[in-house]
């Protein structure tokens, strides 16, 4: 159920703000993801939520024209196979062509990669955002030991941890740390991937914290 005309949002680390509710896209392809895109924008939805490893947003392009992009909240992520710096700046340049737009709001590393230093993939990130290719820039799937090294050697605010979140996987622990850190922790996955549905025994929810929720 969408409630019309609220739009609650969080204010990140770096000052910008990020919508509570947003739309994952992934395995969402073809006309199907780009007319789904649609209806949420005018559903009300304005987090929109991609990657380049989804293989879908040229298919986000094409939904999101024809409404206002201030109004809507974009967020990609880089793949592991592209954490070098050229590699990022690549990334990321594809992403703005494909989502046919001048910006992201949001940059996350997808998955990372122990094979490149943070740094590197970080300064990449940095130059992005002073070039204004993206607003701001976070990680995903990250642990607490990685979180506390990325958080380290970054020089610009990390506002978002994107991690698998719901009540058989309560991570009580990463979410603790990611508050103290003023880390957003956006949940995916926020329904078990649909297993909350199936199960008509289990009363047990997540306890009210700052986390995201991204259907």
């Amino acid at each position: 159920m969408i409630f019309m005309n609220y739009k609650p949002e969080l204010e990140m680390k770096d000052g910008n703000k990020i919508p509570v509710l947003g739309l994952g896209t992934w395995q969402l392809t073809g006309e199907n993801c780009r007319d789904i895109v649609k209806k949420a924008l005018e559903l009300d939805y304005r987090h929109i939520d991609t990657a380049e490893v989804y293989g879908n947003q040229s298919e986000i392009g094409k939904g999101i024209q024809n409404f206002e992009r201030s109004k809507i909240f974009l967020t990609s992520k880089v793949w592991m196979n592209h954490l070098h710096y050229d590699d990022v700046i690549n990334a990321c340049n594809r992403t703005l062509k494909e989502l046919n737009t001048g910006y992201l709001d949001l940059y996350l590393i997808h998955w990372p990669d122990p094979e490149v230093p943070l740094e590197e993939t970080f300064g990449a990130l940095e130059e992005l955002v002073d070039d204004g290719k993206t607003k701001s820039v976070g990680v995903s799937n990250f642990s607490i030991n990685l979180l506390k090294e990325a958080l380290e050697v970054a020089e610009i605010p990390i506002t978002v941890n994107q991690v698998e979140f719901h009540p058989y996987l309560y991570r009580n622990d990463l979410l603790e740390f990611c508050n103290k850190n003023r880390n957003v922790l956006t949940t995916y996955s926020p329904l078990g991937r649909g297993v909350l549905f199936q199960d008509k025994s289990r009363t047990r929810s997540a306890r009210h914290s700052s986390a995201l929720t991204k259907f």
